[in-house]
């Protein structure tokens, strides 16, 4: 439905009344008027439900878990053209045998030969081996002992227990990791959990337990989160992003601030800059920080970047929606840019060339003011003093921001440490929403701040390519309690 073309109408009708309105009686004027400002209103409201049902996982932030048509819907990366499977120079994992097994199993010649001999008294020589990797799964408890003696002199000595040996019965750095692999990382609830630690392991763990290992990291956590606050103002790039989860049945907000070597989340009940706030980190921030176009991080950084993945999307709904050529060049403009990125960080290139970056950006502020004279006919005007002015188009309030982030939006073509997206933020925020769906949230906000904390802590070793549960091991083992300091000694990577 031309919506434009409604609102055309009205005012050729609007405009013929305003003509005669000396020849006309007051009260049918009236009547006129307030007709067609009912018209506009319930023009407006209709063009926002059609907009509305018209969004998808392809076209807005709606995610593909919510989109009912998702298999229809293609993504914004498009076909690569690829077979499934392993891709060719791709590390397998194949099996191969090793040269010192644990366990060697011989199995002798039995039974007698046609001529009567038993095979078990004749020599014999290795033929042929095979190897079986097997898992062995043992409860083991460790039993220390201290010891006390009496001198000559008459002083008593005693031995003492090792750093984290503090009660007569407890579970180890290996039953905490483990927990807390299953619990943190692979987001097993905590019915299931204990049934598996009593099925596989032998190991009975009560709920409470299983909440108060959790407790046990904190310490080792919060120094995590201490040394990665003293590291933010090191950060060339920084990826900021928020999302919903739910405590105790109300709302409440995970944020992240991460790039390609590190991974912090905290949780606060608000959403904005008094939640930004009351951590202190973004403060600190003074590379180039890339996000969603959410107003409040433009308070943060030096300098910012645009996940022009959220514009593409936009993008491609007002030209499907509302058949806008602009849209669909500038579209075309930001991913063809991207691709040729690419294509010169595969030839070792790191930089555009500057005449030619200029001619980029004279060509993108070019479509931009073609997309604003396409969108001149949709500008609302003023109404009578003392009324609002309806919303803008959402065609024209794009084209609009495009133009005022024009700089912004392009970051990653000046710069090539800079993503195109705030996919990075976006992948490390994901598993929040998968914790949501398999749990429903949490039950506290303490739970919640535990969970990120620990969300932010595994995903800085997986980037440092460290093991999970070493990495959790050492967080709860306190003869490891230095093993932080790998993740933040130079040389640092970097984002890239």
């Amino acid at each position: 439905m031309d919506y434009q073309k409604i609102r055309n109408k009205i005012a050729e009708g609007r405009a013929i009344v305003e003509k005669y309105k000396d020849e006309t009686p007051k009260p049918v004027l009236e009547v006129c008027f307030s007709m067609f400002e009912i018209n506009e209103m319930l023009v407006d409201k209709l063009e926002e439900l059609d907009n509305k049902i018209s969004k998808n996982s392809t076209n807005s932030s709606i995610p593909p878990s919510k989109d009912p048509n998702t298999k229809k819907n293609q993504s914004l990366r498009g076909y690569s053209g690829k077979k499934t499977g392993g891709q060719s120079g791709h590390k397998g994992s194949t099996l191969k045998k090793v040269e010192k097994p644990d366990k060697i199993i011989p199995h002798l010649l039995t039974g007698k030969c046609n001529c009567g001999i038993k095979l078990s008294t004749l020599p014999s020589s290795l033929h042929s081996t095979r190897q079986v990797f097997e898992v062995e799964i043992k409860n083991v408890v460790i039993e220390h002992q201290v010891f006390e003696t009496k001198c000559s002199c008459g002083m008593k000595h005693c031995s003492a227990y090792p750093e984290g040996v503090n009660a007569s019965v407890q579970y180890g750095p290996g039953v905490r990791a483990i927990v807390g692999y299953l619990s943190k990382y692979q987001l097993i609830p905590s019915e299931r959990l204990e049934e598996m630690m009593s099925d596989i392991f032998n190991t009975p763990l009560s709920e409470g337990t299983i909440d108060n290992i959790s407790n046990y990291a904190e310490a080792g956590l919060n120094e995590f989160k201490n040394k990665f606050e003293e590291h933010v103002p090191e950060m060339k790039v920084g990826n900021a992003d928020e999302t919903t989860t739910n405590v105790n049945g109300k709302l409440g907000h995970i944020h992240v601030l991460s790039n390609e070597a590190f991974t912090f989340l905290y949780y606060d009940v608000k959403r904005g800059m008094a939640a930004v706030g009351r951590l202190g980190f973004l403060a600190k921030f003074t590379g180039t920080l890339v996000h969603d176009c959410f107003s409040m991080y433009f308070n943060y950084g030096d300098k910012h970047a645009i996940c022009n993945a959220h514009l593409v999307r936009e993008l491609t709904f007002i030209e499907e929606q509302f058949g806008h050529l602009w849209a669909h060049k500038v579209k075309i403009f930001l991913l063809d840019l991207n691709e040729l990125k690419i294509y010169y960080k595969l030839n070792n290139i790191f930089h555009i060339d500057k005449n030619d970056l200029d001619d980029l950006i004279k060509n993108f502020l070019e479509l931009l003011l073609e997309g604003r004279i396409e969108c001149l006919p949709l500008i609302k005007s003023i109404l009578k003093k003392g009324k609002r002015r309806g919303k803008q188009h959402p065609a024209l309030n794009l084209v609009n921001r495009m133009l005022k982030l024009k700089t912004e939006i392009l970051k990653f073509a000046h710069d090539f440490d800079i993503p195109f997206t705030n996919n990075q933020a976006e992948r490390d925020l994901r598993m929040v929403k998968v914790h949501l769906k398999i749990s429903g949230g949490f039950r506290s906000e303490k739970g919640a701040e535990i969970f990120a904390l620990f969300r932010g802590y595994i995903g800085t070793a997986k980037k440092h390519g460290q093991s999970v549960f070493t990495a959790l091991k050492n967080l709860y083992n306190p003869f490891h309690n230095d093993s932080l300091d790998l993740f933040f000694k130079p040389p640092l990577k970097i984002s890239s």
